[in-house]
């Protein structure tokens, strides 16, 4: 046998397989790349602490910093090994070489998984973040596309980018149990929300370039549908609503809040109103 301290592991491994052939037709042969030089004394030790010298007997611990898996032409297929930090890792590869999938404990102390495409690059992560379990999915260039997990106060929630990775869409719950779909432009900036208020109101919000709130298409307190209309500084200006007798009513109102004018009234009794700033009658007509 080769003493050699730098002699492959795997060349010592035939050997001691040749010399035991009888075994071959009851064991699968493991060969170890420990990634460090071990000498034949100790080889021999582990393969006897292993079983491989004695079957019989059953090994209480075997210990090393790296383990590997190889096929018949000797490319290694799976590796269990210690990440830069330390940390445990198990990698498996594909016959060609390429990395299909690593479960690893992450720098953070928790699990993740991590799947790959054909292109070597990462499509599937599985695992958890500083919110809790999360799942992302990646684009053939390698993009993040999807996230699902949870936001602030473990509220689940999914969000999507773009190719750029630019946020365009985000579906979450808030903290009165309602869930909500909001699309966003530029700089992921909201542009229009579809959802349900505190209230559980299904209501739809949309949002100017500077993601200010401009509009509300939704239902009053008392269940009736209702449209309202915001200036750049976030006040309403003008509001169309269904009154609980059936009857609509149409309002303009100051940056104060003030209704200056108001159309109203059941078809054929129509009434127009006008006000002062101070919300007094100025003049009234009805129909």
């Amino acid at each position: 046998m080769n003493n050699a301290p730098n002699s492959s592991l795997e060349a010592r491994l035939n050997q001691l397989e040749t010399s035991h052939r009888a075994l071959e037709g009851r064991y699968r042969r493991m060969k170890l790349a420990l990634g460090l030089a071990v000498s034949p004394v100790l080889l021999g030790g582990l393969l006897a602490a292993s079983g491989w010298m004695n079957p019989g007997l059953a090994a209480a611990e075997v210990a090393a910093k790296r383990f590997s898996l190889v096929g018949d032409d000797g490319k290694e297929l799976a590796a269990m090994e210690l990440t830069s930090d330390g940390l445990p890792s198990v990698t498996l590869r594909d016959k060609s070489g390429g990395i299909k999938a690593r479960f690893a404990v992450a720098s953070n102390g928790l699990a993740n998984v991590w799947m790959f495409g054909e292109e070597g690059k990462v499509r599937a992560q599985f695992g958890f973040d500083s919110k809790g379990p999360a799942m992302w999915l990646f684009d053939k260039e390698g993009t993040g596309r999807l996230v699902a997990g949870f936001s602030e106060g473990e509220l689940p929630g999914m969000w999507l980018d773009d190719k750029e990775g630019q946020p365009v869409s985000r579906w979450v719950q808030n903290a009165s149990g309602f869930a909500s779909l909001a699309m966003l432009g530029t700089g992921g900036l909201r542009q229009s929300v579809l959802g349900l208020d505190d209230e559980n109101r299904p209501m739809l919000w949309l949002y100017d370039e500077r993601g200010v709130g401009r509009a509300i298409l939704g239902f009053t307190l008392y269940g009736n549908p209702g449209l309202w209309l915001d200036d750049p500084q976030k006040k309403t200006r003008a509001s169309l609503a269904m009154g609980v007798t059936g009857d609509c009513s149409f309002d303009l109102l100051d940056a104060s809040g003030t209704s200056r004018a108001t159309l109203s009234g059941e078809e054929g009794k129509e009434q127009l109103t006008l006000r002062n700033k101070s919300g007094e009658t100025l003049f009234t007509t009805v129909k």
